[in-house]
């Protein structure tokens, strides 16, 4: 569909940017989000419910599960 076909070009050209600029993900946002544009409610809405804590955790959580399994698969 044309959604998700927008979807994946943004992605892979926010990709791009990151590869070939090398900034932080953080600098390239702040230089393409207006201030007080609709970017930027979204994103007050998605830091009130704490999304960015919940990815942070959701990684942790991962990496620990991934090193749980390891030694699992050493020990055998």
């Amino acid at each position: 569909t044309t959604c998700r076909e927008l979807l994946l070009q943004t992605v892979a050209g926010a990709a791009k940017m990151l590869h070939t600029t090398g900034q932080p993900p953080a600098e390239l946002r702040r230089q393409v989000t207006s201030p007080n544009g609709t970017t930027m409610a979204g994103i007050g809405i998605l830091d009130e419910g704490a999304v960015k804590e919940s990815f942070r955790r959701a990684v942790l959580r991962a990496t620990a599960r991934a090193a749980e399994m390891g030694r699992a698969t050493s020990d055998e």
